[in-house]
């Protein structure tokens, strides 16, 4: 609009010089070619400042799209989830990596307003998780790689790690960009490394680092409800001899055959640990012990029937232990209650073997519940 005005300034100033021309008043002539000079030179300036901003527009609209082609390049490319919601909870953008970690395609992410909350496992961090969503839409917030499990709909359990960050525009909330990770081999590989910083590798029981975290907290327990924690140290009897005939093998066999049927015996309360070689240890909570031994008869008795399983090993073979039974007593470290049970197996062992003893005075704090029965776990 403004160049056809300039342009109709300028014809008007052409005819104004021919008319003035006519009239052959050299003041005139003057006057008119300075004004048109003038204009024409405004105009010429007005062109080129059009010139240049569609010429710096054009190169602004040609990097605004290299930019988008970028985005949406690194986008898509990413192995890392990621997904943009405004405030209203509308998806802006999702990649193809996100699809694949939830499982679900890029339609059902669009459909739901917090498609993470509803593939969330546990039912507490579900609703934690959507107390901070709430939390983020109304301040800016940044939630920093929460790991949490969840279960696709085709059933399948993933381990994730999601952050959180507001988008701001002029101090205020206008979106959350999340950032989700599949972690399930990192989680796999800590749990298999927690598991082998804490157990027996041949047996897969608790190791001695783990059983004492567990006597720590099974004495608290004791102690603060006036409960009877019962101790039994057991030791596979003529273990050695198995190791030297039929060899080394046979004896590991053997160890993780007894392993099963403790497990088979005892409660899920109860710690089972092997502290080396044939020898284990059970902590057994609300147990006295006479109600520990009734526990080890019956473990004795499965291996009787039990079939060991072993083709090196004869028929008649059988595995028996002994045992030394003991309860803790308020406020004694561990050293002394295993020491008592030691000096037990001892004498189990001096007695002929193939017996469990315990010391006949139990603590006068738990004497009441002697006669108590072992409840099922």
């Amino acid at each position: 609009m403004a160049q056809r005005i300039w342009l109709f300034l300028f014809l008007l100033t052409l005819a104004i010089q021919a008319w003035a021309v006519t009239l052959q008043d050299s003041l005139t002539i003057w006057s008119v070619v300075t004004g048109s000079t003038l204009v024409l030179a405004i105009l010429v300036w007005s062109w080129y400042r059009d010139y240049r901003n569609q010429r710096d527009l054009a190169r602004l609209v040609d990097d605004l799209e290299a930019q988008n082609q970028l985005f949406h390049q690194v986008l898509h490319s990413s192995p890392i989830g990621i997904l943009i919601q405004d405030r209203e909870r509308h998806v802006l953008h999702q990649n193809e990596a996100l699809s694949r970690i939830l499982g679900l395609s890029p339609q059902a992410i669009r459909e739901h307003d917090t498609p993470l909350r509803e593939l969330i496992e546990d039912e507490t961090v579900r609703e934690e998780f959507y107390r901070h969503y709430r939390d983020m839409l109304q301040q800016p917030r940044y939630l920093h790689e929460w790991e949490m499990a969840i279960r696709t709909p085709m059933g399948r359990r993933r381990w994730i790690s999601v952050s959180g960050q507001t988008l701001l525009r002029q101090n205020e909330v206008t979106g959350i960009l999340w950032i989700v990770r599949d972690v399930t081999a990192e989680h796999k590989a800590r749990a298999k490394l927690e598991r082998l910083t804490r157990t027996d590798p041949l047996t897969g029981l608790l190791n001695r680092r783990a059983f004492m975290e567990s006597w720590d907290h099974l004495t608290r327990m004791a102690h603060r409800y006036h409960q009877p924690l019962a101790m039994a140290l057991i030791d596979l009897d003529h273990f050695k001899q198995i190791n030297d005939r039929w060899g080394h093998h046979a004896g590991d066999h053997v160890l993780k055959w007894f392993t099963e049927q403790m497990r088979r015996t005892f409660r899920k309360s109860d710690v089972i640990a092997r502290l080396g070689g044939e020898e284990f240890v059970v902590l057994m909570p609300h147990t006295s012990r006479r109600n520990a031994c009734q526990a080890l008869e019956q473990l004795r008795e499965r291996l009787q029937k039990a079939p060991i399983g072993l083709d090196d090993l004869p028929g008649d073979f059988a595995i028996d232990f002994s045992a030394g039974v003991t309860e803790w007593r308020r406020g004694e470290p561990f050293e002394f209650t295993y020491h008592r049970a030691d000096m037990l197996l001892y004498q189990a062992k001096a007695a002929g073997r193939g017996r469990c003893v315990t010391d006949q005075r139990p603590h006068r704090l738990f004497e009441e519940t002697e006669d108590a029965g072992r409840t099922t776990a």
